[in-house]
């Protein structure tokens, strides 16, 4: 089913959003020194932590991706059970994305005053936007299989 392999690219399109701008501060330039993969696994030398929610949705985002993929070539309700099994990882994986990144951050860069200051970039919020989008796409593929 050609919908699996397209739920597929709008998950890869979302997992590689995460390479623009993480955390902006007021201004809108960079706050994190990078990408939002800077933001989600941290920096020893920058001394910023691992962020383990993050780093937990982005785990559910392949694990999603990749069931769509599998779930694309599967017959009947196997295809079913994997289609909606990749909406709800996606769906959750960009929802923690969205609305976590922030707070999570502040809470690990832990510097008081400015940290309030802080916006979320654009890599945090495409990744949410295309992953949901992929999510409601797996939805309706596993609805689609289930009618056939």
């Amino acid at each position: 089913m050609i919908l699996g392999v397209v739920i597929t690219l709008l998950a890869l399109v979302a997992i590689l959003c995460l390479f623009a701008t993480g955390i902006s501060d007021a201004s809108g330039e960079n706050a994190s020194r990078g990408s939002a993969f800077y933001a989600i696994f941290g920096d020893e030398a920058a001394n910023l932590p691992t962020i383990g929610i993050l780093v937990t949705a982005f785990v559910l985002q392949i694990v999603g991706a990749t069931f769509a993929l599998i779930s694309s070539f599967a017959p009947g309700k196997l295809g079913m059970i994997g289609f909606w099994a990749s909406a709800i990882l996606l769906v959750a994986g960009s929802a923690i994305m969205l609305f976590a990144a922030l707070p999570s951050y502040r809470k690990a860069v832990d510097i008081s005053e400015s940290a309030w200051e802080l916006k979320l970039g654009v890599g945090f919020i495409l990744n949410g936007v295309f992953g949901l989008l992929a999510g409601l796409l797996g939805l309706y593929a596993g609805n689609q299989v289930r009618k056939a």
